[in-house]
């Protein structure tokens, strides 16, 4: 009887051992999801102060693992006139955003297009503008001047300044007008800047009434 009595001890704590093992190791995973979900914590809100330090910027879309986006400096994504005066091309293609101190309620919007991604295929990318609901001003006398950052025009632009309404209308959204398009293979890394002024036509007469144009800016690409 004592010899099984030994066993029935040996048993008993063999069992309590386990259970404290099993208490121990249940302890330290508990730990570790603790420290994991911290460390998952802290890397989010570091990434969002990191964005937070950024250009206003807008993701347009995925192609293919090529992702563009459209960043900007501006209060949003577009350019607005407002009682603005008739002017000549040659004097358009001029306008600082310094001239609206000077009284002429006209400048320029900069914005960067980037793409970056690891397909080799081409990507078509387009850079449109929609008219916002508000605006009535006739587009047949809004000039559009698009260059890059350093006042060199882009293509269609170098030779005449078109006017809005008479821009291609867009592949990729509805009631839109393409300002630039163009090509990328999706395994390159492109960053292009672009600087849009508008201004009214010289031979606009209609001055009796307040007008205004506004046009949002956005970029959309596809395969």
């Amino acid at each position: 009887m004592k010899l099984l009595d030994g066993v029935g001890n040996v048993m008993k704590e063999t069992k309590q051992t386990q259970n404290k093992t099993k208490r121990i190791v249940i302890s330290m995973l508990g730990i570790l999801l603790l420290l994991c979900s911290v460390f998952a914590i802290g890397l989010a809100i570091f990434v969002f102060e990191d964005m937070s330090n950024h250009e206003n910027s807008i993701t347009t879309g995925t192609v293919e693992d090529t992702t563009i986006s459209f960043s900007y400096n501006e209060e949003s994504n577009g350019i607005e006139l407002v009682n603005a005066i008739p002017l000549e091309d040659r004097v358009g293609k001029k306008l600082t955003n310094s001239n609206k101190a000077q009284g002429i309620n006209q400048g320029y919007f900069d914005f960067t297009i980037r793409a970056k991604g690891s397909t080799q295929e081409k990507i078509y990318y387009e850079i449109y503008a929609t008219i916002e609901d508000d605006s009535d001003m006739d587009p047949n006398y809004i000039k559009v001047y698009l260059t890059d950052d350093n006042d060199v025009p882009y293509d269609s632009y170098d030779t005449s300044v078109p006017v809005f309404a008479k821009l291609n209308d867009s592949k990729e959204a509805d009631n839109a007008k393409v300002l630039f398009s163009d090509e990328i293979v999706g395994n390159e890394e492109v960053v292009k800047k672009f600087r849009l002024r508008l201004w009214v036509a010289h031979d606009y007469s209609d001055g009796t009434t307040s007008k205004n144009f506004k046009i949002k800016v956005n970029v959309k690409a596809t395969a």
